[in-house]
């Protein structure tokens, strides 16, 4: 299961067959982040439960990148 999350509204815009979520409402003064981390929250608990599937296993994606100098890409 790989969940992506979009950190503003711009880049989810651009690239929504890939992301499943954005946060940007929280930047976009829409939501709050107790908002956004419960609606995060209850994306995650449908992908693991299998009711939905996250879209990087529809588009059969296998790559992950952490928050770092030197991003981690398989």
């Amino acid at each position: 299961m790989w969940v992506k999350l979009a950190s503003n509204s711009p880049v989810f815009e651009r690239m929504s067959n890939d992301l499943d979520l954005s946060a940007g409402g929280v930047i976009d003064g829409t939501e709050t982040i107790d908002q956004v981390g419960q609606r995060v929250f209850e994306h995650v608990v449908k992908v693991a439960s299998g009711v939905m599937s996250a879209e990087a296993e529809i588009h059969k994606h296998r790559e992950f990148q952490f928050w770092a100098e030197q991003t981690v890409s398989l």
